[in-house]
């Protein structure tokens, strides 16, 4: 294999400051760590182990993952990976819990044991402060990884003039006649992430204050990652339970108006809801 550069160096090569960060690149030859792709469950999207450096994520995840003669070319995994939103946001996640892991050094206890695992499961009751804080440092850290401050301000300015941190661009794009939510869109798709971190960036990219903040984070990105959020839907029905919408939840949760009908007056009234058959109950967890 040839022999990588370092990091200012490939840096300095770069044929466009404006391009979308290569995460295959950051996490092959900077940190070291290396991708493969197994049959998981459903429910289960990777395993980060920060010790030994190797990153598996659920084959289901990918459209066309190298295999036989194509893993013998170098950077086979990169065009895979780039093809893959999810996968390409899983693995900038990594990174991101991989440095905060090894060169902050984060404690053990804030690790669950050896490796990280990925994966939708019913959301946690009373995670700890030093978890929060962790999961907190590592969304800061994942922004800034793909949509660092000082590209995503020099690229909005092809809208409007707007100063850099300014908390009303949102109006001020606006007030220049351009869509906020199309002008989101845009910058992800030309720094290829999610729709959320473009949109933590320009608000500051703020600290997770509570467990509730990181629920809103990891769906935030569920709505911009159709194949992670397709994935938790296919977890659900393999399990048992048929997804149903918030909006239904709320409608049957909702007490009828007006005088209950003759024929419904000796009827018992329904069981309690099975929680898990709430696509809210599936919580991403990173």
């Amino acid at each position: 294999m040839e022999p990588s550069l370092p990091l200012d160096k490939r840096l300095d090569m770069r044929p466009d400051a404006d391009a979308p960060t290569n995460i295959y690149d950051l996490a092959q030859y900077v940190y070291q760590l290396s991708v493969t792709s197994v049959a998981m469950d459903d429910h289960e999207l990777g395993l980060l182990l920060p010790r030994s450096g190797r990153i598996w994520f659920n084959v289901k995840l990918f459209n066309d993952p190298p295999n036989g003669r194509a893993l013998a070319q170098r950077d086979a995994w990169w065009r895979v990976i780039d093809a893959a939103p999810a996968v390409r946001f899983l693995l900038g996640w990594c990174v991101a819990v991989y440095r905060t892991a090894q060169f902050d050094r984060a404690p053990r206890e804030s690790l669950p044991g050896r490796g990280r695992v990925l994966y939708f499961s019913q959301p946690e009751t009373t995670p700890s402060a030093l978890r929060l804080q962790f999961w907190s440092d590592i969304a800061r850290d994942v922004t800034e990884l793909f949509a660092p401050a000082t590209r995503i301000w020099r690229q909005i300015q092809t809208f409007t003039p707007l100063p850099t941190g300014d908390r009303r661009w949102a109006a001020r794009l606006t007030l220049a006649g351009y869509s906020p939510d199309e002008t989101l869109a845009y910058l992800a798709d030309r720094n290829n992430c999610a729709v959320s971190l473009i949109r933590r960036t320009l608000q500051g990219n703020p600290a997770l204050a509570s467990y509730a903040d990181y629920q809103r984070f990891t769906e935030d990105l569920l709505e911009d990652l159709p194949r992670l959020r397709m994935q938790r839907v296919i977890a659900m029905q393999r399990a048992g339970f048929t997804p149903a919408s918030q909006r239904a939840a709320e409608r049957e949760q909702t007490p009828q108006r007006g005088p209950l009908p003759n024929l419904m007056r000796n009827r018992w009234a329904a069981a309690m809801p099975d929680p898990r058959q709430d696509i809210h109950f599936w919580q991403l967890h990173l």
